[in-house]
This record gives C-alpha cells, structure tokens and sequence, in this order.
C-alpha cells in the first residue's frame, strides 16, 4: 500500500502509518480535537489582554467597577404639617414678627444682596426659640432628623425680601453662602418657615443640594459649582411651609421682583454638644 500525504493543507509530507497528518501536524489535530464538544463546536477560549496578561473579560468588568458612583444628596426635607390657621406655634411666631416689623429701623442690617435681616431683642429672643423648637419637635419624626437632642444653634432671624426698588431690583441675586462653613462637619440643619407665599418672583432660595462638600472660593463660588457639575434648584411655597436643610448646602438669594416685601424666619439647629455656629450674611 502506497503512502498517503498530510491531509493539512500546504503540507507535501507524508502521513504517519494509520494516521491522516503528518508527525509535524499531528498534534494540532490532537488539540482542535480536545477542544470539540460533543456535538462538534469548538470551546469558547478566553483571550488575553495583550498588556496585561489578564483574560478581555476581567478587564472590561475592572472599568466597569471603577466608574464613578452617582453623588448623593445632602439632607433637605419639608414639612408640611404647619397649618396656618390651625397651628398655634405659627400664629404665637407670626404676630411676634409682624409686630417687630412694625417698630424696627428699616434701614438696619441690609446684607450684601438683596435681603434685609431683623434681630429680636433678647426677652422676645427667648420667646421665639420657644415657639421655633416647639416646630422642630413637630417636624422632627416626620422628616427623619437625624439629632437626638436638638437645640436652637443660631436664633430665629426674620428674613425680609424688599420689594423691587432702591436696595433690591429685578435682577440682583444675593451671594452664595453656606449657613455653616464647616463643609467637613455635618450635623447642623438650616430651618426655615415661610410667613408668605414665596414664589421665584418674590425671592426665592436657589440651593445646590450635593454641595455640601463643595470647595468653593468666596470671590468666584460658581467656579467650583461649575466644576463639580452641581444643579441647582428654586425652593419655593405657600405660608406655612417649612424647610429644613443640611446647613453646609450653598444657597443664595433670589430677587424680589413684585411690590410687596416677602418675609420668613430662618434659624439653625444643631445637636446639644454640637459645634458653635457663627452666622453668616
């Protein structure tokens, strides 16, 4: 019987007795073998990163475990449980302020921007924290505030949108600012009740609610906001409204546009043993 060449293309060698390939190709042939299922298609192989020696697919769940995870958002709740005509704590604090407002000097602590604030006098001070706390009690279970013993940080200041005229205008916004500047240290909540309707024409709060970590330089704040991709929103509302907030979180007045003042009353509140909270304008 005559010798019969390798069945392997190109090859001009004999095959080896009782065997199809050549001694050259006899052992591709064995592999390609092992390598069949039983139903004749080949195993997936698992290639190689040529860089790292690390099989394609470990390497693309790698990139995948090191994207960036989405920023969460700092503390900000309202309560809305204040009613109005019902509540007596509000009532107690509307007809303290309305009453300061009619006897302090209009031209007293104009902030850089487009507020006014009003200071109680330290008997009525006392007086209206009581009212304050007695409203941080209310909402505390409803909004999940995390302090165990809360007490009154900063006192009650009323907040005065004027309207649109000499010392506020269509335009001008007022600075961007944290109430506390403590951006490393949390456990201190803004909390603000509206005494008006506040829309985004009377002079609306615009905040960045993932900034409290935001590193900001007072002369150009956008800059970091900017940087950081931080979206802000308009927090408006009808009288009664409270809103309580993570006290590091940016913010900035909005304008008054409208020819009537807009008035709120906005204090700090802070655990018993917390940080000393210095007020900001």
């Amino acid at each position: 019987m005559s010798p019969k060449k390798c069945v392997t293309t190109g090859c001009r060698k004999f095959a080896r007795a009782r065997q199809t390939t050549c001694r050259n190709h006899q052992s591709s042939v064995g592999q390609r073998a092992l390598m069949q299922t039983p139903t004749g298609r080949p195993l997936m192989q698992t290639q190689s990163a040529p860089s790292t020696g690390r099989p394609l697919m470990q390497t693309r769940s790698a990139s995948r475990d090191l994207a960036t995870p989405e920023r969460a958002e700092a503390f900000f709740k309202k309560y809305e449980g204040v009613d109005i005509e019902k509540n007596r704590y509000y009532s107690r604090i509307k007809i303290m302020v309305d009453a300061r407002l009619a006897t302090y000097d209009a031209d007293a602590r104009i902030t850089k921007g487009v507020r006014r604030l009003v200071d109680f006098e330290d008997a009525e001070k006392r007086t209206m924290n009581r009212h304050l706390m007695a409203l941080v009690q209310e909402a505390q279970h409803d909004v999940g505030l995390p302090l165990t013993t809360p007490v009154i940080g900063l006192s009650g200041n009323i907040v005065i949108a004027p309207k649109c005229g000499r010392v506020s205008n269509g335009w001008r916004k007022g600075n961007i600012h944290r109430d506390f500047n403590s951006p490393e240290v949390s456990g201190v909540y803004t909390f603000m009740l509206f005494l008006d309707d506040v829309t985004a024409d009377n002079g609306a709060i615009e905040i960045w609610k993932e900034s409290e970590e935001c590193q900001v330089n007072p002369k150009n704040s956008m800059r970091a906001i900017d940087q950081d991709n931080l979206i802000s929103e308009c927090v408006e509302g009808k009288a009664g409204s409270l809103y309580i907030w993570d006290a590091r979180l940016l913010h900035r007045s909005l304008p008054n546009k409208t020819e009537t003042d807009r008035v709120t009353i906005a204090w700090v509140v802070k655990e018993e043993n917390g940080p000393i909270i210095e007020e900001s304008t």
